[in-house]
């Protein structure tokens, strides 16, 4: 275990910490890295396993801890450990607890290492009641959650805290929290001392859903969009049109648009998310881009539409004669597997194609991190409409589990949406995604949507290797023939499924942060509207 000790300092002495790393054995795996928010940082140590940075002084040492989870988020050590430069006025042992944990003694998740409990009961914090109203206002825009009633904290802000436990919230949070601690010494510095064990505490996990609209503000606030070379303002005068529906179809298609209104939204357009069934024709406007999903059972479409495109090729029920006219005549078409834009090149549509990969709400529901595995009645679940090569399977692994005392749940009826779905998800251990058609590209619809919940997703592999690859560090892939068996070596393992899950909530961020290949469509697809527009 390595363990990297992070300091805050400004003006005090670090005389102690050359003398604990000398104290230390050389089998102790472990460095330090001292932040100085001085002005004129002067090194004091010269131990190779110490580190200094200048910071600029804003922030207190929140500002010191938070920079540097977003700076090294992806390389964090198994163990940080986070202090103020003088520790000793808050911890009478913090020499014997360095030397604990350093020595590899196992860190918890998250745990103090400083000596004054103090609670705090109705957001009254009677030691600096100054800072009440604002210790309520920060808990409401991080957590989202109703406010409890009492809450225990450490002074001093002295603690250890594991990689996976910071990880546990995205990256996006952590600088969203640094857009709060911009001054010399913000009243939020005092209050984040307060809240760093509700921070790390699963309990607390942030619930974007509670509140989407405050939670794409503060995506938006520190979200960087690079300027474009041709940015949409850029447009002559006056703009043919203003903003961009998302139309869909039905309840199969209601997280994709919703996801991909949030990026859009993000990337700072205005957007709108319609149901087609509550449209008729006359209520298309002319002035907006229409991004259209499940256009094969929409009879009437707008004069100008973007088809979002997210059926199989080998679907004969959905590619049909018609459908395939609908891509001819679209402004363009966002593909989200790279192997369907091959086929629809191959059946002679010419219209321009970006490769935009599937978009998820970011309002997820990350309650399942709250229930243990062993607390999850659900050992296996699938859900998706019935065919024959997928109720053989069922029977398959229903014979193979059930006698060995495992759960095996399949909803193969096309009805599972809403709170009973999500309800279900959290109820499961693995979610498989089994193909309906063959050959097939990977459901990323489905599966995108189950990694956002922390979910051990099982798939068969597709007959798109550029999307599998996308996926082959957060996805179990497992062909139909063996994917029983690799099941039940899974379900032997709980601890793997553990690992999988936070994987493949990470994956996911990372995917979903990226928004360069939806701004390339969407700008592009604006300049061409434009022209078509200019020469009517």
């Amino acid at each position: 275990m390595i363990t990297e000790i992070v300091i805050a300092k400004y003006n005090e002495s670090l005389a102690w910490l050359d003398k604990f790393v000398d104290s230390m054995p050389s089998s102790a795996m472990f460095k330090a890295i001292v932040y100085d928010k001085s002005g004129n940082p002067a090194p004091e140590s010269h131990s190779s396993l110490v580190e200094y940075q200048a910071l600029p002084n804003v922030g207190r040492e929140t500002h010191t801890y938070i920079a540097h989870i977003v700076e090294n988020y992806y390389k964090l050590s198994d163990v940080t450990v986070f202090l103020q430069a003088n520790p000793f006025d808050h911890s009478k042992t913090i020499l014997k607890d360095l030397e604990r944990i350093v020595s590899g003694q196992q860190v918890s998740s998250f745990q103090y290492i400083s000596d004054w409990r103090i609670e705090i009961k109705d957001f009254y914090p009677k030691h600096h009641p100054k800072i009440q109203r604002a210790l309520g206002d920060l808990y409401d825009d991080l957590f989202r959650t109703p406010r409890p009633a009492s809450f225990h904290f450490n002074a001093g802000a002295l603690f250890a805290v594991t990689r996976e436990t910071i990880q546990e919230r995205p990256k996006w949070f952590y600088e969203y929290c640094l857009t709060k601690l911009n001054s010399l010494s913000p009243v939020e510095g005092y209050c984040f001392e307060r809240l760093w064990e509700l921070i790390f505490s699963k309990e607390f996990r942030i619930r974007i859903r509670v509140n989407r609209g405050a939670s794409l503000k503060a995506l938006q606030s520190i979200q960087k969009v690079p300027v474009e070379d041709k940015p949409l303002e850029a447009a002559p005068e006056p703009k043919p049109f203003f903003k961009a529906v998302v139309l869909y179809s039905g309840a199969v298609f209601h997280e994709t648009a919703i996801g991909v209104s949030d990026a859009l939204t993000l990337l700072g357009i205005p957007v709108e998310t319609r149901l087609s069934k509550n449209l008729s024709n006359p209520l298309y406007e002319d002035n907006v881009l229409w991004l259209v999903l499940g256009a094969n059972v929409i009879n009437v479409l707008p004069e100008r539409y973007v088809v979002v495109q997210m059926e199989q090729t080998s679907a004969p029920r959905w590619i049909t004669e018609s459908y395939k006219q609908k891509l001819v005549n679209a402004v363009s078409v966002w593909e989200f597997s790279p192997k369907n834009i091959e086929y629809w090149r191959s059946q002679g549509i010419q219209t321009p194609m970006h490769h935009v990969p599937i978009r998820v709400p970011l309002c997820f529901s990350l309650d399942k991190h709250n229930f243990e595995l062993s607390k999850r009645d659900i050992n296996v679940l699938f859900y998706g409409c019935k065919n024959p090569r997928r109720e053989r399977f069922y029977h398959h692994l229903v014979h193979l589990l059930k006698p060995r005392g495992f759960n095996v749940l399949f909803e193969m009826e096309y009805n599972l949406f809403g709170d009973k779905r999500e309800e279900l998800i959290s109820r499961a251990q693995i979610v498989l995604n089994l193909h309906y058609y063959e050959p097939a590209v990977l459901e990323t619809h489905r599966i995108e949507y189950l990694l956002a919940h922390g979910t051990c997703v099982m798939s068969e592999p597709s007959c798109d290797p550029a999307l599998d690859a996308v996926y082959k560090d957060s996805v179990i892939f497992a062909t139909y023939e063996k994917m029983a068996d690799t099941i039940l070596r899974l379900l032997q393992h709980p601890d793997r499924i553990a690992e999988r899950e936070q994987a493949s909530w990470n994956s996911v961020w990372n995917r979903q942060s990226d928004l360069s290949y939806i701004r390339a469509a969407i700008m592009s697809d604006f300049e061409s509207t434009i022209q078509q527009m200019k020469k009517l």
